[in-house]
């Protein structure tokens, strides 16, 4: 660049380096530093934040640590970035209690946790099981002043879901957009995957209207699921239904929605109806595979042993 009569900046230099480190290559981004201190190169608060993303990312946490002490060192306080950034690598890890313990440090240095902070750890807390922990730590949240959003109730809902704690999840997504904060796909695919795998259909189709006089878009994985629990269930013609609604609502039918299909239409004994489906999706363009072939080729080579039989 210089050669070139551009001026190499700290902007540019931070740009490369976050380059670098988008693209896992953090051990080039370090060397990159280090040729570039040897220029004349000094580091500032994004140059420390970036490279402690990256190395946290990259699952290097006593790195990302020793480049903290770094910048205390160098005179740069670690702000809201570069506490997140540890708490969430902790968080990959498994390291929970760790993660806490960033937090508190993080306080001690007068240094307030955002919604980000709270939510990596809510959401880690959730998928260990740990949701009484997790509902604590979101009413810490709701203390200090700090609303909870549509990642915070997912990550609650979720994990009371997982935790089979139906009613108090419904309770949850209510209690949710009474507090004015709207729900969004994810969400619903949630519940709506809760009530299908309880044999609720009804109660999932009755979500699914909600959502759509919500203006909530409705994507394809929504549809595979109920279509999944009516076939499931017994209830072939419900998922028939629910197979013709998604052209009328423009969603895009994919190789999943007729392998479900074609697969409880064989073990309702409609072979032949299957067979037509199979066709209809290789004149949509999606490519029969081994799901769909064994679907049909089980369910004949039943009907044979039944007839020698």
């Amino acid at each position: 660049m210089e050669s070139a009569g551009c001026k190499t900046t700290i902007v540019t230099v931070n740009i490369l380096i976050n380059g670098f480190c988008k693209e896992g290559r953090i051990e080039e981004a370090l060397e990159f530093v280090q040729e570039m201190s040897r220029d004349g190169f000094y580091p500032d608060q994004c140059t420390f934040n970036t490279i402690v993303n990256g190395l946290c990312r990259s699952g290097h946490i006593d790195q990302a640590l020793e480049v903290v002490d770094l910048m205390l060192v160098e005179g740069f306080e670690p702000d809201v970035v570069t506490y997140n950034s540890l708490i969430s690598g902790l968080c990959k890890m498994g390291e929970v209690d760790k993660a806490v313990e960033i937090v508190n440090q993080m306080v001690s240095r007068e240094c307030a946790p955002d919604t980000v902070t709270y939510n990596t750890l809510i959401s880690t807390l959730c998928k260990e099981n740990q949701v009484k922990e997790a509902t604590a730590l979101a009413r810490v949240l709701t203390s200090k002043g700090i609303p909870p959003d549509v990642c915070t109730f997912n990550s609650l809902i979720q994990g009371l879901c997982m935790a089979r704690n139906h009613e108090v999840a419904m309770e949850l997504f209510e209690d949710m957009k009474n507090k004015g904060c709207r729900p969004d796909e994810f969400t619903y695919s949630m519940l709506i995957d809760n009530f299908c795998s309880r044999g609720k259909l009804d109660e999932a189709v009755s979500l699914m209207r909600e959502m759509e006089r919500s203006g909530c878009a409705r994507n394809v994985v929504i549809y595979n699921t109920l279509i999944d629990g009516f076939c499931k269930n017994k209830r072939i013609e419900g998922a028939e239904e629910i197979f013709d609604q998604m052209e009328v609502q423009g969603v895009a039918r994919s190789s999943i929605t007729y392998n479900t299909l074609i697969d409880g239409l064989c073990k309702n004994g409609r072979v032949e109806d299957a067979a037509q489906l199979m066709d209809q999706m290789i004149m949509e363009g999606l490519k029969p595979d081994k799901f769909t072939y064994n679907s049909c080729s089980l369910t004949s080579a039943s009907k044979g042993h039944k007839k020698g039989s």
